[in-house]
């Protein structure tokens, strides 16, 4: 039984490390308009990596989808000048930027749009 539960645990490690595949959408800066990112084969451009989220102000936060210098280099080059790439699963998504990571360790985030969430769990106050 030990041997199982071990196992489990296990399998369930590696599956959280495994990297994330997000779409890629090309927008103006100021957000007035946007568009699927293509490769030069004609198909919708999509780039590994992992979500995660950033604090904003004390209750509001934002997501942001982390890759490597490499490959936001890569994926910036398919949209026109003065656009920036930024990471979508859908096109109800919310606006998230990408969080670029360089090979020294340092990173940084790309320019663009993004949505501020509220944590609703900070905002609580107990009332009695």
């Amino acid at each position: 039984m030990k041997k199982i539960i071990s196992a489990l645990a296990l399998s369930t490690v590696a599956i959280s490390a495994q990297a994330e595949i997000t779409n890629v959408f090309c927008a103006a800066s100021n957000g007035e308009y946007w568009y699927w990112g293509k490769d030069t084969y004609g198909n919708a451009l999509q780039v590994s990596g992992k979500w995660g989220r950033a604090k904003v102000e004390k209750m509001s936060d934002f997501q942001y989808f982390s890759i490597s210098e490499e490959d936001y280099n890569r994926v910036r080059g398919y949209c026109r000048n003065g656009e920036t790439a930024q990471p979508a699963n859908n096109q109800f998504s919310k606006w998230y930027i990408f969080q670029v990571k360089k090979n020294d360790g340092s990173q940084y985030f790309a320019p663009g749009r993004y949505t501020t969430l509220v944590d609703l769990n900070s905002s609580f106050m107990l009332r009695v």
